[in-house]
């Protein structure tokens, strides 16, 4: 009597492919691009302790400073996520840490007469904002010495942020950017990024067989 067992096995593989990974151990690369609503390209974010940091407030206005990564293809990608690690230290409430995306390669503003204050004109876009004490974000940092711009980060006062970015999949040209955000005028406080990754994570599928066949009795 003979017994044909079939075994199937599917194995799944995780692989994760970087298209920006930063940690700022070698300074601030060149191809990343200051932008301000308040000092045009002057470069206010720069590299600290291994991290990027800024901490040039307080402004007469509402200002924000942003750091414009290059630029990524996200065509054919499905399931890409910008990730990075953020330290923050206030002393007001009215700051946060706020990531946009463009498709411009300047850094275009436009003057509010209403609030008398220079604005991102609509080529930028936001996605999302961190950090400000009245949002209820996690792991700010409330302490005088963000006044004079002097706190310091550990390792303990990160927290990841992760973006799904899956509705850009089909962008070929695409940038995104960090923002320091002081929300009113004499707003203060000191912000930390460090790891910056656009990466997309592949999932692999692989099968294998294998028959069994017992003896004859």
């Amino acid at each position: 009597m003979v017994i044909l067992l079939l075994l199937q096995f599917k194995l799944i593989y995780s692989q994760q492919v970087n298209l920006i990974n930063e940690d700022f151990n070698s300074g601030l690369p060149d191809n990343w691009t200051h932008c301000s609503t308040n000092w045009g390209s002057s470069p206010v974010w720069a590299v600290d302790s291994g991290a990027l940091k800024e901490a040039s407030g307080w402004y007469f206005v509402a200002t924000s400073n942003l750091i414009k990564l290059p630029p990524v293809d996200l065509t054919l990608i499905s399931n890409p996520f910008l990730e990075f690690e953020l330290a923050m230290a206030i002393t007001d409430t009215n700051i946060q840490l706020s990531v946009w995306w463009t498709t411009d390669t300047t850094c275009n503003t436009t003057w509010d007469t209403i609030n008398n204050q220079w604005l991102f004109d609509s080529a930028w876009n936001l996605i999302s904002s961190y950090g400000s004490s009245t949002s209820g974000a996690a792991n700010t940092i409330s302490t005088d010495t963000s006044v004079n711009n002097n706190w310091t980060s550990l390792s303990t006062d990160y927290q990841t942020i992760s973006i799904d970015l899956s509705q850009f999949a089909n962008d070929s040209n695409i940038r995104f950017s960090l923002g320091a955000d002081y929300l009113n005028w004499m707003a203060s406080g000191v912000w930390y990024v460090d790891n910056v990754r656009i990466f997309v994570k592949i999932i692999s599928f692989s099968y294998s067989r294998r028959c069994l066949l017992p003896k004859k009795n």
